[in-house]
């Protein structure tokens, strides 16, 4: 498993921009194409750029220009079926994982927010966890490590939030990580996070 992060702000050059988009597929620039605003198309242009050099890493000289999606519209390709991939985008960071394994990931820009969504959408012991924790920084920080994780397995298992966030728990400490779940029970989830100190989480799932 191989894991890609990059910060997209240099996709905010015009010239780096354009370089950049002849070198994805056709279903990455149609992502691209329909974002609004330029900060969105620079995301989905770099999240498609990682995904590209991550492929070239493992031999793959031509992507195919069009991926399948599953019943979620998770993105996959089928010429090869032993190669899994997860993109996630926020703020100015993008992540990309391939793997030979389903895999997913999420990252996520941290904000003085997250009290009221998690005690809304979160399980009971994930939302006791983030408020035994001792500073409101701590909390934010706890509320976001519970986040991302959720949503890597999410990704991980394909359905995305189409899966309600309150129907697993996830319960990471020190240097553990307990999931309880019953979406399928025929995996062993792994997981490995990352806090790279510049103001985002990321969490990956295998």
């Amino acid at each position: 498993m191989r894991i890609y992060i990059t910060d997209i702000t240099y996709l905010y050059d015009a010239e780096a921009f354009s370089a950049a988009y002849a070198l994805v597929p056709a279903w990455r620039r149609r992502k691209v194409d329909e974002m609004k605003h330029q900060s969105g198309k620079c995301l989905a242009l770099g999240a498609g750029i990682l995904l590209h050099n991550g492929l070239l890493e493992r031999g793959i000289e031509v992507e195919p220009d069009e991926a399948s999606v599953n019943e979620y519209g998770k993105p996959f390709y089928k010429e090869y079926p032993d190669v899994h991939f997860s993109i996630s985008h926020s703020g100015t960071k993008v992540m990309c994982v391939i793997s030979d394994k389903e895999v997913g990931c999420d990252v996520e820009r941290i904000k003085s927010r997250g009290q009221d969504i998690a005690k809304r959408f979160f399980t009971p012991d994930e939302y006791a966890l983030i408020q035994s924790q001792p500073s409101d920084e701590d909390k934010v920080n706890m509320f976001f490590r519970i986040w991302t994780l959720k949503e890597s397995f999410l990704k991980c298992i394909g359905t995305g939030l189409s899966t309600e966030l309150n129907t697993f728990s996830i319960i990471p400490a020190a240097t553990t990580i307990t999931i309880e779940q019953f979406i399928d029970e025929t995996a062993d989830f792994n997981f490995q996070e990352l806090d790279l100190n510049d103001g985002y989480r990321y969490a990956v799932c295998w």
